[in-house]
């Protein structure tokens, strides 16, 4: 049997830094090792975007150690440990930077968000 080969639709991304787009979350999901958050997020490239994903817990508890409230505070700064809800819906279309890694490193092929920092070249304000 012959198998066409064809280029692909997508850019093969490395694992590193990028600079994203948060386009909000989903969930909950039930998964292997219980429920979960789907983050996601588009990767800013020269020619488009290309879209990328993270998982977190449901839990959000007000600490550095809780990735979803971790990673909320990078897209949403006003968040603190005094905000009794999180909305992520004004947060929708925020730049941010992402830390792109593989699922599964004896594998690699697909990756995943391993966490998420305030973005480094924030807009300049208007003057």
């Amino acid at each position: 049997m012959k198998s066409k080969v064809t280029e692909p639709t997508w850019e093969d991304l490395e694992p590193g830094l990028y600079t994203a787009i948060f386009r909000g979350r989903e969930g909950p999901n039930e998964g292997k090792f219980g429920d979960f958050i789907t983050w996601k997020f588009d990767i800013i490239l020269k020619d488009g975007f290309a879209d990328i994903q993270g998982i977190s817990s449901t839990a959000f508890v007000s600490s550095r150690r809780c990735k979803g409230y971790r990673w909320a505070c990078a897209i949403d700064p006003t968040l603190n440990e005094r905000t009794v809800e999180w909305d992520d819906l004004p947060s929708i279309g925020k730049e941010v930077d992402v830390a792109l890694e593989y699922q599964n490193p004896d594998d690699p092929g697909f990756l995943k968000v391993k966490d998420v920092f305030k973005c480094r070249n924030q807009p300049s304000e208007q003057k």
